[in-house]
């Protein structure tokens, strides 16, 4: 009778902390797939070529402006690269 009230074998409390981590990185993990699903996720911001698209499209900017600021942006990445 002593022995099935020890420690010894079978599916003990021993294992519950390391269930319960296991339990708290799956919610962890689920909720940041969830805020990353809902919020766009790791997609990249828009590039200046785009903003600069948007804005011409939008009337803020004359075709003046929009060439004198792409040719700008488009030099500035090609000495970036260099």
């Amino acid at each position: 009778m002593m022995h099935m009230m020890g420690n010894g074998g079978g599916f003990g409390f021993g294992w519950m902390p390391l269930f319960m981590l296991i339990y708290l990185i799956v919610l962890v993990v689920i909720a940041v797939l969830l805020i990353r699903y809902f919020t766009g996720g790791t997609k990249r911001g828009k590039s200046a070529i785009d903003l600069l698209n948007e804005q011409l499209a939008r009337g803020e900017i004359s075709e003046e402006d929009y060439d004198r600021l792409k040719a700008k942006i488009l030099d500035s990445e090609r000495r970036d690269r260099r």
